[in-house]
Parts: structure tokens; sequence; C-alpha cells
């Protein structure tokens, strides 16, 4: 039996995930219920967890780019978290009061003593996913784009592990959450020797920690795309770290939260598999905004819905916001155009940063206090709001860079010829330059015979405003002289048209 492509990378995010579902929706429960914890505290624990993304993850990652040893490292940041980790229950159990065994571990003590292994415990945590990203992407060359196929198989064990757990915990309580994490965590630890790269690239230049930070200065639309992202991330963890909490309160069942992760996942998949068409077809721009309208709409569902059996209809918009949001950043942050060779690492480490640190540091922490004191209700509604202005912000940075156009806003100068049109060359709108590229041919719709386009030719420029039309409006423009084509152009499908009437 002939194994999939990249099957490496396939089973490697399926442990990953797996792994990672000990940490996941369940254990706001565990610190809610097993901890005794208010639910504004419970936020300020999850936003302590986040920080290992804040503060730790740009300088592991920066370490990995100028030692080229982001395996090396990688494993050694997930031995530590696995230790500090399991010592939590033991927190729990010694602060309990049959088990005082030292003057301050009293039950009064034991959110402060969490708290502050919970903070140490972040900063070996949170640049595991990042540096695994980052190695992942390395091992993929050329074809980054598939990588979102090859990150849906951790989907996949996401949802497996949330089912499991869901069915599970309803018998065996908060220690199956334990016992999963331990036994994926070792078996992760040797699939990760055995299938990633040592380093993130060949390079072994030096570099500075503040490059990737240069970067979003020095090209502004960098930077708001980031800030969006940091928004997106803080209300996303409104729905990662608090639904479970939400639900809790409706009285649903272990079971039922597990189940409404299967539900998110399975609709997860297709974005995640078709991430490379997405991609191509969208760009990351309107991926980004697709996925961001999509969460709106589904945190303002949460406040109009009357049981938790109802989430069920609105988890199947996680596909969407997920997982055009995270494919499309990730694309993103490996484009050599933003981020110059050996900052790749880095570029990962700053994307984990503002979505998966600074934003859920905000949204967790805020969010936790304000579901505390006004409810869940408010609480979504004011983040919808919150996300709908940094939409605006981010669509108007992508208007005016062009991003929303891409890959398909460019004018193509083609000939008419006698029996055929052919691709000669394509500029973008304003620039003097033509970039040159091979002929491609292109075929005719049943719309619009070659026989009466003629054997004249056209050469017109963009700014003579005709002869040329932007390919995105093509099918509105051309009319009855329509053609379509398919041109692979940096890596991305264009569709090629041919002249207007007027000419």
């Amino acid at each position: 039996m002939r194994l999939p492509e990249y099957w490496q990378l396939k089973w490697l995010y399926f442990n990953a995930f797996l792994h990672n579902a000990g940490t996941g929706r369940f254990i706001t429960l565990w610190y809610k219920n097993g901890c005794g914890f208010t639910i504004a505290q419970v936020g300020t624990i999850l936003a302590t967890a986040r920080t290992g993304d804040l503060f730790f993850t740009p300088f592991w990652s920066g370490l990995a780019d100028k030692t080229q040893q982001g395996r090396l490292i990688l494993l050694s940041l997930q031995l530590a978290h696995m230790l500090i980790f399991l010592s939590l229950p033991l927190s729990v159990y010694l602060t309990s009061a049959d088990h005082q065994w030292l003057p301050f571990m009293q039950p009064n003590n034991r959110f402060l003593i969490l708290w502050v292994t919970v903070a140490v415990w972040s900063a070996f945590r949170g640049p595991c996913n990042p540096l695994r990203d980052a190695l992942a992407l390395a091992a993929l060359g050329k074809e980054k784009a598939k990588w979102g196929q090859q990150r849906l198989y951790g989907a996949v064990s996401w949802g497996i592990a949330h089912a499991i757990l869901g069915l599970s915990m309803d018998y065996g309580g908060f220690a199956v959450l334990f016992i999963l994490f331990t036994l994926s965590g070792v078996m992760l630890s040797f699939t990760q020797v055995a299938c990633l790269p040592a380093s993130t690239s060949e390079s072994r230049q030096a570099v500075d920690l503040l490059a990737g930070l240069k970067q979003l200065v020095v090209q502004p639309h960098v930077g708001i795309f980031f800030l969006n992202l940091l928004t997106i991330g803080a209300c996303f963890s409104l729905v990662e770290s608090l639904l479970f909490l939400r639900m809790d309160e409706l009285h649903a069942s272990n079971f039922l939260c597990g189940l409404s992760v299967v539900v998110t996942v399975v609709f997860e998949l297709p974005i995640m598999y078709w991430s490379e068409v997405f991609i191509r077809r969208l760009g990351v721009a309107g991926m980004v905004i697709v996925g961001q309208a999509a969460w709106i709409v589904r945190a303002i569902g949460y406040t109009m819905v009357p049981s938790a059996w109802w989430y069920l209809l609105l988890e199947p918009l996680h596909g969407i916001t997920y997982g055009l949001v995270w494919c499309a950043g990730v694309h993103y942050c490996s484009l050599p155009e933003i981020w110059p060779e050996g900052l790749e690492a880095t570029a990962q480490g700053l994307l984990t940063l503002a979505h998966f640190g600074l934003g859920p540091v905000l949204g967790t922490s805020l969010g936790g206090l304000v579901m505390d004191k006004w409810g869940a209700d408010t609480m979504y509604r004011g983040a919808a709001i919150v996300c709908l202005m940094s939409l605006l912000l981010y669509t108007f940075s992508a208007l005016v860079n062009g991003d929303l156009y891409s890959p398909f806003h460019r004018y193509a100068v083609i000939k008419k010829g006698a029996s055929d049109f052919h691709l000669t060359d394509t500029r973008r709108k304003g620039e003097a330059a033509v970039t040159p590229l091979p002929l491609k041919h292109t075929r005719h719709t049943d719309r619009s015979p070659l026989s009466s386009v003629g054997s004249s030719t056209c050469d017109h420029t963009p700014s003579e405003g005709k002869g040329l039309s932007p390919v995105s409006s093509m099918p509105e423009v051309l009319g009855k002289q329509e053609v379509a084509g398919e041109r692979d152009w940096e890596g991305e499908q264009l569709i090629v048209g041919g002249c207007e009437d007027s000419c």
C-alpha cells in the first residue's frame, strides 16, 4: 500500500493535537469544578497560560533560527512543559484540607500556587506549536501551500480526543485528561525526532530578534495584518477557552461539550484539505475577511439560542473561522517577499505571539471578568463589535495595498491572433515595468467564438483605460469577447481575458 504524500507530517500533527487536547477546552472545567475557581479566576489562569506565547515564543523561535537547532530546542521544551503541567494536580492535592504537608499549602493559597505554576509552565509550552509549524514548513520546502493538508490531521485527532474525553470524563472524572496528556506526550516526542528536520532552513546567518518586529513598522500593511490577527485571536479565545464554561452554566454534559468539538472538526477538515485552493482563489486577505465575518455571526448566535444543544448548529462556522484565518496566517508568514531568509521561525513566532499570545491574554482575562460580572451574552456581543471594527480596518488596508485583488489583480497584455489568444506579459496597475512571461495557450468559451474576434493587434496600456481589464472583473467587462484560460504565475492560478469591444 502506498503511503500518502508527506505522511510523516500528517502523523506528526495527529499526535501533536492529541497531546494538546489534554490541555484544551476541558481544562477550563477542571479549573472551575476541580479546583473551585470563579470564572474570573479561570480567565486569569488561562491568560497566564498564554504568557509563554507572548514573552517567550519570540525568544525561543529566534534562538532556533540563530542556532539552527530547532528540533532539539522543541524536544527540550516539550519535556519541560510536560513535567510542569503534571505538577498541577499535585498542587491541588497538597492544598486540600486533608493533605496539608507544608504551612503555605493552604486551601486559600491554592489559586496563587497554581497561578505561579502555570506561569512557569507557559514559558516552555508556548513556543512548542510555532516551532513545530516552522519545522513542518521547512520539511515541505517549496510546497508550503500544502501545509493545511498536513495540519488537518491535527484537526482529526483534536475531534477524536474530545469525543473520547467527553464520554469518558462523565464516568472517569478529570483524571482522564492527565492520562491522555502523558501518554500522547511520550508518543509525540518520538514522532518529532523521526518526522521533523533538524532546523528551519539551510541558512546559518545571525538573526536579529528585532528584525521580525521591524517588518511590522517598515511595512504598515503588515502591521495592520498582525493587529487584526491579534484581535481575532482575542475573540477566538472566548470560544476556545470560555465556551465550555458557558455550556456548563446551561447544564451541558461533558459528552455534549466533546460532541460540539467533533462538529467543529467535521467542518474544519474540508477547509484545511483545500487550503491550497483557497489561498489561490481568495488570497490571504480574502480568507481572513471571510473567516472573521463568520466568527462575528457565530458569536452573535451564541447569545440568541435557548440551550446548549443549539450550539451544535453554530459550531460548523468554526471550520470557516479557524480554518481560513490560521491557514492564511501561516502562509503569509512564509512569504519570502515579506520575510527574508533566516526569519522563518521568527515570523511564525510573531504570528503565534499575536494570535495565540497577546490576543488570548487580553481575551481570556477581560472576557473572564466580563462573563463573571455581566454574563456570557454581554461578553460575546461586545466581542462581536470589537471584531467588526477590526475587520473594517483590515479591509480598508487590504484595499489600499491591493491585497484583496491578489492573486487576480493583474493586467494582461494580449494579442488577437487569427485563431487564438496568447498571454505575452502581465503588469500590476500603476507599474511601469512589465514582467515577461512565457507564452500560454488559452481556450475560448462557447459564448465567444474566435472567428468573431478578428486578427487585429491590441497593445493598449492600463493608463489608457482600454485594451486591458483587471482579471478579477473580466467576466463582467469582456462581454461577448470573454475568453478563459489558466496560467500558473507565482504559484497562483490566473484567469486570462481578452480586450473590451472598444478595441
